[in-house]
This record gives C-alpha cells, structure tokens and sequence, in this order.
C-alpha cells in the first residue's frame, strides 16, 4: 500500500470520525447517559477529552505535514466550540463551557502526544 493510498484511507476514517462525533454530541442523551452523568459527572467531561484527543491524533498517521497540524488543531478547537453552541440550538441538549474547555484540552493533549509517539517510533526504527 503506498503512502497516499494509507493517506487516503486515514482521511476517510477521520471524516467519518468527525461525523460520528457530531451525530454523538447532538443527539439526545438517552437515559443510560444521564444516569451515568448523574451518578459520574466527569464521565461528560472525559468522553468530550478522549474523543478530542482521538481527532486530533489521528491525522498525525499521515503525512500532511506540519502546517497541516496546526489548522486541523485549531479546527478542531473551533469544531468543539461550534459543537457546544449547537447543541443550545437543539432542544434536547444544553452548551457547556467545561465540555469546551475539555475539547480544547484534548486537541492539545493530543497535539503534545504525536511528537512523543514520533519519537518513540524513530528510537524503535533504530
């Protein structure tokens, strides 16, 4: 498999990530997950934290390079924001300026990660 056919690929799986994400965020909650916000509040907090970690990590397996990185990473933080104000406009879902702050955090999570995973994979290839 050559390396733009992989870049390809990694695209599409990301594309349909950041549709999935959408569709999980602007859905109504259904009632498992607000039983299980009730009883762990945070649980909101790190599912927003893990899935912005995901997003931003995962074009890091291409080569799209650099400056690719950076406009992917702040727009993902303008996608996490424009996901929170979206969900105000629906009626089933509130904003929430901690889940905003945990996209935010996991874009720059994921940010710090991809050069350390970089690192680790060029000591391996030694």
């Amino acid at each position: 498999m050559t390396t733009v056919q992989l870049n390809r690929i990694i695209g599409w799986i990301w594309a349909a990530s950041l549709t999935i994400a959408v569709a999980l965020m602007l859905r109504p909650l259904p009632d498992l997950a607000n039983d299980l916000t009730s009883v762990y509040p945070q649980s909101d907090l790190a599912f927003h934290f893990i899935t912005f970690v995901y997003l931003r990590f995962l074009p890091h397996a291409t080569t799209w390079g650099r400056t690719r990185a950076v406009v992917i990473a702040i727009g993902l933080v303008a996608f996490g924001v424009a996901l929170e104000f979206a969900q105000s406009l629906t009626g089933t879902r509130t904003a929430c300026w901690e889940d905003a702050v945990a996209n935010t955090a996991g874009v720059i999570a994921g940010s710090w990660l991809c050069p350390l995973v970089q690192e680790v994979q060029g000591k391996h290839d030694r």
